[in-house]
């Protein structure tokens, strides 16, 4: 019998209308996640302040480098870089410092008692060992114990990969430097429009200026890379294999999709408070869990078939 994470059809999962309704489901989500009465508690308050420094600090270490360049390089797209590092700061400072681990159950908590209990129960973690120690100790037991920061180094390994590609191009003659955008454009979307969709995408930013190809590429992968980063807690919780996971993220791909684009247009608009809106993501994502995916089974025996059926999810069980 064939599994069902090859018969799966996660091209589907994506669309302008998902992506819409994602963002209708963020911004309820994140108004009824506010009226949680745990969220005002000492611990998380201190969180939310200490989130501020975090903020601040960024947004200086970030940007001073930032206009120092600018000054001696040319090209608008120097403008995209303190967002893209700043996404991955974000995240690694989450992994080093206070963990909003606990802000994401306790907004799971407040939604749905019954799923908060079971994922409690078949818990892989373990996961709440926390660790004290310097910061590079810290980081050397993330590498020897935490497949998710393994897999989060990774992917931004690829997407600053990508952003120095897009850099060079800069230096290349237009025709170049057209072609190799077109290429990356066409790749990208493919699987997500289809070829003939894709070809018409690439041909249109072919008439545009190098700044709006170079700035939706960012963006897009930006977007996805936060996606990740957000339902980085709950994979903590729930033991799912490599290839399951990666399914998991493919059939929802269109509504992770949504919901981050909310915060990623969030920390562009208010890069000083970075740190804070990050916490609301996660905040908001422990809300909308119970409604992406089934509770988990209250038997640890259970579980791995869980997981099989979890990689399949149709979004039309949403909206």
């Amino acid at each position: 019998m064939a599994s069902p994470i090859l018969i799966s059809k996660p091209v589907h999962s994506i669309s302008t209308w998902v992506v819409l309704k994602s963002i209708e489901l963020t911004l309820t989500s994140f108004f009824k996640s506010l009226q949680n009465a745990e969220l005002y508690t000492k611990p998380n308050v201190i969180l939310f302040l200490q989130s501020l420094k975090v903020s601040i600090v960024l947004y200086i270490i970030l940007n001073i480098p930032y206009y120092f360049i600018k000054s001696m390089l040319p090209g608008e797209w120097l403008a995209l870089c303190p967002y893209s590092v700043n996404l991955f700061m974000l995240t690694l400072c989450n992994y080093l410092g206070p963990s909003s681990q606990g802000l994401f159950l306790s907004s799971l908590k407040y939604n749905n008692m019954e799923y908060y209990k079971s994922i409690l129960l078949v818990s892989s973690a373990r996961h709440h060992i926390q660790y004290d120690g310097s910061w590079h100790d810290k980081l050397q037991y993330l590498f020897k114990h935490s497949r998710q920061f393994k897999l989060f180094l990774r992917r931004y390994t690829g997407f600053y990969l990508l952003n120095c590609i897009i850099f060079i191009t800069t230096f290349f003659p237009s025709r170049i430097s057209t072609f190799v955008l077109g290429l990356i454009s066409f790749l990208t979307f493919l699987d997500k429009l289809g070829p003939f969709e894709s070809a018409v995408v690439v041909a249109i930013l072919n008439f545009c200026d190098y700044y709006y190809t170079t700035l939706i590429l960012t963006t897009y992968y930006g977007v996805n890379n936060l996606a990740q980063d957000l339902v980085i807690p709950y994979f903590n919780e729930i033991d799912f294999t490599y290839s399951e996971q990666q399914q998991w993220l493919k059939t929802r791909q269109g509504v992770l999709f949504g919901i981050s684009l909310v915060y990623f247009w969030l920390l562009h608009q208010c890069p000083i408070l970075s740190m804070t809106i990050y916490l609301f993501a996660i905040m908001t994502m422990g809300y909308i869990i119970p409604s992406i995916t089934s509770c988990p089974p209250s038997h640890l025996g259970k579980l791995q078939s869980w997981c099989t059926g979890e990689s399949v999810w149709v979004v039309g069980s949403l909206f």
